[in-house]
């Protein structure tokens, strides 16, 4: 992941956002293995994930089962809770997030 900052107050909230990241370890959470830092970029080496939400749902063109939308529904519902419960608010809830 690259992300471009311009400003020092830009740069402060993304390693605010980094900060929060590393320390929400969870299953739910996408783990951050490295962050570097060069002209004015942040890479972010995060750990592989094999799809998201919509990839699942969408892009593999299978029918879902009502019980499984169901449980994949909840799972992120519990992941929202565990960002909650450390008052850690995600802005950007989507299905590919």
């Amino acid at each position: 992941m690259l992300i471009e900052f311009k400003t020092n107050k830009e740069k402060k909230e993304l390693e605010n956002r980094i900060t929060l990241m590393r320390l929400s370890k969870s299953s739910f959470v996408q783990d951050i293995e490295e962050v570097f830092e060069y002209r004015q970029r942040f890479w972010i080496i995060c750990e592989s994930i094999v799809a998201d939400f919509t990839e699942l749902l969408v892009d593999f063109k299978t029918n879902y089962s009502e019980n499984f939308i169901k449980y994949a529904c909840y799972r992120v519902l519990q992941g929202i809770q565990f960002l909650h419960e450390r008052n850690i608010i995600h802005r950007n809830i989507k299905s590919d997030s």
